[in-house]
């Protein structure tokens, strides 16, 4: 048992002295980029103007390398940077709305101190800004297919700022969708209004209000939303038959009948709208069309689970 504690001993000595001489060789790493030498300068836009704020971060040799800590220009633009060693050191320059400036530069701690740098930070251009933003709109749709909605919302948010006018109402669409998809709709309904402001007669933006105010049973509401799409342009075969059977269902036969039909019209390859369509009409005994559209039902969707029961219908219709 002795032996045991006597061994367990030396080993604690051993690591202790170990880490003694990790912490002074990382204090001596630490210290590699202090010196006697210093840096200053100024940092103005493009108009000379003095920049204030500017987050100023320097690293001896290249950008992964040691050195002070971070700081910021002052009122006017001012910044200044004691005790550095000799060489060279790597300067970035980072505020909002400028381009990001990096360089190197010498440090001489043995000779006299060199004269002020004075550095302008350039603008980005147009194009420059639309590439930025389009890369934050790929992320926002890699992270609404990881179904990360609230980071997708964040980059979607950031794009929005230099997105030209004109592709607006997407972007907002898809700060709308990730609303939705978290299910507060009411957030997304207000993103979608304020991209209807932007584009009155966006087709997509128009669909989805309508789309999300059926899901939350605001029929009514949707209706309007409906009546601005613009001729020609079609809701999904989802929504309209949607908006049919709830009218259906409260015994609107006219009015079902109406959104059955334009169902049909607009998605005549789909079986689902002939099979409600032939509903209304073998309520209302129309029992020739009600036979013609259960006819074509089984032959657009022989599989549906309705397939059974629109046989036997086409059975008794075509038994009378």
């Amino acid at each position: 048992m002795r032996i045991m504690e006597k061994n367990l001993g030396r080993r604690l000595g051993v690591l202790c002295a170990s880490l003694l001489l990790l912490i002074l060789a990382g204090g001596l790493t630490a210290q590699e980029w202090k010196g006697r030498g210093r840096l200053q300068g100024q940092v103005v836009d493009p108009e000379g103007q003095p920049l204030s704020g500017v987050k100023i971060s320097l690293h001896q040799g290249d950008a992964t390398g040691p050195g002070p800590k971070p700081l910021t220009t002052d009122k006017k633009g001012r910044w200044s940077y004691l005790g550095l060693a000799n060489g060279a050191w790597t300067l970035v320059m980072e505020a909002e709305g400028f381009l990001i400036s990096e360089g190197q530069v010498q440090v001489n701690e043995f000779g006299l101190s060199g004269k002020p740098l004075r550095i302008e930070l350039k603008r980005p251009s147009a194009a420059q800004l639309q590439n930025a933003a389009a890369d934050l709109i790929e992320q926002g749709n890699q992270a609404m297919q990881a179904k990360a909605y609230a980071e997708a919302r964040g980059y979607y948010e950031q794009a929005l700022v230099d997105t030209p006018e004109a592709n607006r109402a997407s972007v907002m669409r898809g700060i709308a969708q990730s609303y939705a998809l978290e299910g507060n709709q009411d957030a997304a309904l207000e993103m979608l209004e304020k991209s209807l402001q932007l584009a009155p007669d966006d087709v997509d933006t128009l669909r989805l209000i309508i789309e999300l105010l059926l899901a939350t049973e605001r029929d009514e509401e949707a209706k309007a939303y409906i009546a601005r799409l613009p001729q020609g342009e079609s809701l999904d075969a989802t929504t309209r038959l949607n908006l049919g059977i709830e009218l259906y269902n409260e015994g609107n036969l006219d009015g079902a009948l109406e959104h059955f039909q334009q169902a049909v019209a607009d998605h005549p390859e789909e079986g689902i709208g002939y099979y409600y369509r032939g509903l209304i009409f073998l309520a209302k005994e129309k029992n020739a069309e009600a036979l013609v559209d259960f006819k074509a039902f089984l032959e657009r969707s022989p599989d549906s689970e309705k397939a059974t029961e629109a046989q036997q219908f086409v059975d008794y219709l075509a038994g009378q």
